[in-house]
């Protein structure tokens, strides 16, 4: 279908199309205002018609809502300073993205002072992604956004932004954001910037709050280089919590035992654990295992005492294939298995055993040392 144009020769050839009941011929008019808007305007001042009123009156007809953003687009072309009003309440109200970036090209031209008094909350408040998206790209290259804003409009826009790395004075504002509204895309953020943001966040570390605390140490240790084991160390030495005492047993290889083994007595059964797993150090196994009652830390110092083959392990061991939980049974079925040909005498004992999870256990055990054909279980 060829595409309808309508000819503007006076102020009354567009109020009459204007009026026209197919939405096709306003739709062309209003078009045609917007590609000649200082001949429309002309022709308008020449017939004392208010121009930008009247168009403004039509569009909020019951019948227009189709065709609005053709309407918006008409009279965003005219040369009004009411215009900027027209953007600014369309831009906050709409729905449509089409409007919203017909509305944010008209108010791209504001000065910067008002472009941030402006979109600034958009940013910092707004619902509707789109807007915001928009917001921040035009406030992009404002060299004047405080500095919480312009963290946000960095997280959120497609442009580069100028904005000094993480730094003492800042460090509130970053963390704000690293635990505000879009914590992932703030966090994604701060890594990718080539500065020395997350070393001074790093630096900072007793004023970090835990949620950044655990995401900042898990991303240190995915360097390998060494240059963070005074993390581990000070995680080690000062905090208490025990999902970040987890991780840095993780990587406690250039720690002291003494540091390490403190955390034995800790109240958390997985920081135990975690002692027993991660730790290179030597330890009582067979004592500690009397003594703890943690159904997760007697599993660990189970496979603890698979790699230090003695008679004391291997009978203990033995002794749990009649444990009263599964976890423990299955715990030492895995030990034994593990412990090589020492263990094959004690477990054919258990294998002859009138208990049945018992010889069950035992057979498990041999078939991990091939010394079984594994089709028999």
């Amino acid at each position: 279908m060829k595409k309808q144009e309508i000819p503007i020769r006076t102020i009354q050839d567009v109020l009459n199309a204007l009026q026209d009941p197919s939405d096709t011929v306003r739709m062309a008019l209003l078009q045609a205002v917007s590609a000649q808007p200082d001949k429309a305007a002309s022709l308008a001042l020449k017939g004392k018609v208010d121009l930008f009123n009247e168009l403004k009156h039509l569009s909020e007809r019951p019948g227009e809502a189709i065709i609005r953003t053709y309407y918006i687009n008409a009279m965003l072309s005219l040369d009004d300073e009411r215009g900027f009003v027209l953007a600014k309440e369309e831009f906050l109200a709409t729905k449509s993205s089409d409007i919203v970036l017909l509305t944010g090209k008209k108010l791209s031209v504001l000065p910067p002072a008002e472009r941030i008094g402006f979109f600034g909350p958009v940013v910092c408040n707004g619902k509707d992604q789109n807007k915001r998206r928009v917001a921040a790209n035009l406030l992009a290259h404002n060299e004047d956004l405080p500095t919480r804003l312009a963290i946000q409009v960095a997280v959120i826009a497609d442009h580069p932004v100028a904005l000094p790395a993480l730094d003492r004075k800042n460090l509130a504002e970053w963390l704000a954001e690293l635990q505000g509204r879009y914590p992932q895309q703030a966090r994604k953020y701060l890594l990718s910037k080539n500065d020395d943001s997350f070393k001074n966040l790093l630096d900072n570390w007793d004023c970090l709050p835990l949620p950044i605390k655990r995401w900042a140490f898990v991303q240190a240790m995915q360097d390998d280089s060494g240059q963070h084991d005074w993390l581990v160390k000070k995680v080690l030495q000062h905090e208490s919590e025990a999902e970040l005492l987890v991780e840095a047993l993780k990587n406690s290889e250039a720690v002291s035992r003494d540091i390490c083994l403190q955390h034995l007595k800790h109240d958390v059964p997985e920081v135990r654990a975690a002692v027993i797993k991660y730790s290179e150090h030597e330890l009582d196994y067979a004592r500690m295992y009397v003594d703890e009652s943690s159904i997760p830390v007697k599993v660990e110092l189970l496979a603890a005492m698979a790699d230090k083959v003695t008679a004391g392990h291997l009978q203990l061991i033995a002794d749990q294939f009649d444990a009263d939980h599964w976890k423990i049974r299955a715990a030492a079925v895995s030990a034994m298995g593990n412990m090589g040909t020492d263990a094959i005498p004690i477990l054919e004992k258990l294998y002859v055993s009138d208990i049945a999870h018992v010889k069950a256990g035992a057979m498990q055990a041999l078939a991990r040392m091939n010394q079984i054909d594994q089709n028999s279980l």
